[in-house]
């Protein structure tokens, strides 16, 4: 044993700092460095070398209290510390927060570069004192190297609270990158530390829609010499808060290349500054198409003579009235009219359920462009209130097109495309998911080891495997008990029980049979179901229940119960399938002229929000949910 510890002792001695680094992220990879610190003395003082930053949860200031200190002198290169409190620690949290930075010797304090604190009460916002603020300026100015400082703290704007915090940000000779809470409005320590602060945030982590600290950048803009980044986080932003972003773009600091603007929405705008111009406006994430107007007429329409480019990731039709196509979408198109060919982009366009393709169409024609993506939203349940025409994104599911590709993927049926609408762009929409499925299923059976009878291996047939069992029933009898509310359902949910009675208990009978059914789709065109299972068990059972139920009826369809045992898993099923079949018609270049296309498109989609939701089959205790 001595001998091994004595030949791991050499390899440390004659190991360099790289090689001391290598062999540290190698025992973290193996989750090992725990107890690499524990085995003995050299290892751990190889380990503690290498650490450059910490994270530190402070629960208590009893250590303090007992005159104990904590070690970072242990870490010789540590350089990064990010401290928080617990949750629930109330009292004395700035101190709690302070802590580790007190009775250290003055070349640790030293080499400390970035900070931050961060409390754990941020939902209450509740501002320090001036005694905690003092502490807090006290454990800044002991670190005189800082180069970034993060306080994500509800900090005072009594004078004196803050006359002791730009003290001591001032006297922070390295200091470049700064974030704050948004109503901090520090004017003199930006003053003092404008020729070198090249990053700054303002983030309002309280939701108290407090955008004081916006007016103060814009006034403070013209002493921010360096200032290369800017980013505020608010809760919204108000009319105050517009008019100082206004005047700030109109006149930013000469350095200032990007300026990112988010709410808690989330909405997210970045601009792009050049020799002290704004030259591209992009908007990040998604927006509903009034928040991006608002945003277009408050802080684009100004920058009209200078900007160059105009990118949306995603902008949402909504189904309610708060949507103005006119007054809204001009608003874009009147900023986009500056620009040259091309420089106005639309990634997407998201359209919500019940809006009518009559408005998507004119909501195009107002922006006159075509998104590279349409997205349209279809029901995955039925909403308890229909009346407020309001979802969440728990309610809808989407099918998603790129409406930029064509290219032919199938010989689909001669049909006079130009004369449908609606509910028979979506029966062809269906009709074809049946068709793909059932060729990817043939296609993955031919191709399966041992040929098209081979049986599945154990284990690929289980949910969070690689198949996703589909069960398809055809036959008059589904088309007659679609008609009919609930008929459907009840019929499915005699199936489930028939097939529960068949299983194994370890396949999921008794009072856990619901768990082989996942949900089901109807076609109604067809007179199908497509019913989605978790395991191939479960998906033979219900097809054999099926085609029991059919011959008892006197039907005989058993040619229209066909199982799919080999279709790949995804997340998302319903939703990837329905998108690949809508962009099939798509790529097929069906339709007529480009307009009449896309008139279609949108037709489909819209169509596909009003079809009979992807519906959850459950069943427990022998009862229908």
């Amino acid at each position: 044993m001595a001998r091994n510890t004595t030949s791991i002792l050499t390899i440390l001695e004659q190991l360099c700092m790289h090689g001391k680094d290598n062999l540290v992220e190698a025992l973290r990879a193996r989750g090992a460095l725990r107890s690499a610190r524990l085995a003995f003395k050299a290892l751990r003082e190889a380990v503690d070398g290498s650490v450059t930053s910490l994270k530190l949860r402070v629960e208590s200031v009893d250590l303090l209290e007992r005159g104990q200190f904590f070690p970072l002198w242990r870490w010789p290169r540590l350089a990064t510390i990010h401290v928080t409190t617990a949750p629930g620690v109330a009292e004395n949290y700035v101190l709690c927060l302070v802590s580790p930075f007190f009775g250290q010797p003055p070349d640790c304090l030293l080499r400390i570069t970035d900070i931050e604190l961060e409390d754990g009460l941020y939902l209450t916002g509740t501002q320090l004192g001036v005694d905690a603020t003092g502490t807090l300026a006290a454990a800044i100015r002991s670190m005189v190297n800082l180069r970034s400082l993060k306080l994500g703290l509800p900090l005072s704007e009594a004078p004196p609270s803050k006359q002791l915090l730009s003290d001591a940000l001032a006297s922070l000779s390295h200091l470049e990158s700064l974030v704050l809470a948004q109503s901090c409005t520090l004017s003199r320590a930006v003053g003092l530390l404008g020729h070198r602060l090249q990053h700054l945030r303002l983030k309002d982590r309280y939701n108290n829609s407090d955008t004081r600290g916006v007016a103060w950048l814009a006034s403070a803009a013209p002493q921010m010499r360096a200032l290369q980044t800017v980013n505020i986080n608010v809760n919204a932003f108000d009319d105050e808060a517009f008019d100082a972003l206004a005047a700030f773009l109109c006149n930013p600091p000469p350095s200032l290349q990007t300026l990112s603007l988010s709410t808690f929405g989330p909405c997210e705008w970045t601009f792009t500054l050049m020799h002290g111009h704004v030259t591209e406006a992009r908007l990040d994430t998604f927006a509903e198409v009034w928040e991006a107007a608002e945003f277009t007429r408050r802080l684009l329409a100004p920058l009209r003579p200078r900007l160059r480019r105009l990118q949306l990731s995603d902008i949402r039709i909504p189904s309610n009235e708060r949507f103005r196509e006119e007054e809204d979408l001009q608003q874009l198109r009147d900023v986009a009219r500056h620009l040259e060919p091309g420089a106005f982009q639309l990634d997407q366009f998201t359209i919500w359920p019940n809006c009518s393709a009559e408005r998507v169409m004119r909501a195009i024609g107002l922006l006159g462009l075509v998104p590279k993506t349409m997205r349209f939203g279809y029901r995955k349940r039925d909403v308890e209130d229909e009346e407020d025409d309001e979802y969440g994104e728990d309610d809808v599911e989407d099918v998603s097109v790129k409406a930029e590709q064509q290219r032919p993927a199938v010989t689909l049926p001669n049909l006079d495309w130009p004369s449908m609408h609606g509910p028979q762009l979506v029966s062809i929409v269906l009709e074809l998911l049946l068709r793909l499925l059932g060729a990817e299923e043939a296609v993955a059976e031919a191709a399966a080891p041992g040929g098209p009878a081979a049986a599945l291996a154990p284990g690929d047939n289980s949910a969070g495997h690689k198949y996703e069992p589909i069960v398809r029933i055809q036959s008059p009898l589904v088309a007659s008990l679609a008609s009919v509310p609930g008929a459907l359902r009840s019929w499915l949910v005699a199936l489930v029980k028939q097939m529960a009675a068949a299983l194994p208990p370890a396949t999921g009978s008794g009072q856990q049979c619901w768990w082989q059914v996942e949900d089901f789709v109807l076609v109604p065109s067809v007179g199908a179901v497509l019913l989605r299972c978790r395991t191939a068990e479960g998906a033979a059972a219900m097809a054999a229940a099926a085609r029991a139920a059919l011959a008892a009826g006197g039907l005989g369809y058993y040619d229209a119960v066909q199982v799919y045992s080999r279709l790949p898993r995804t997340d998302y099923f319903w939703r990837t399938q329905l998108s690949r079949a809508v962009q099939t018609l798509w790529d097929s270049g069906a339709g007529g002229s480009p307009a009449e296309r896309l008139r279609l498109l949108v037709e489909m989609g819209c169509g596909l929000a009003k079809m009979q939701p992807v519906e959850a089959l459950w069943v427990e205790d022998g009862n229908d949910d």
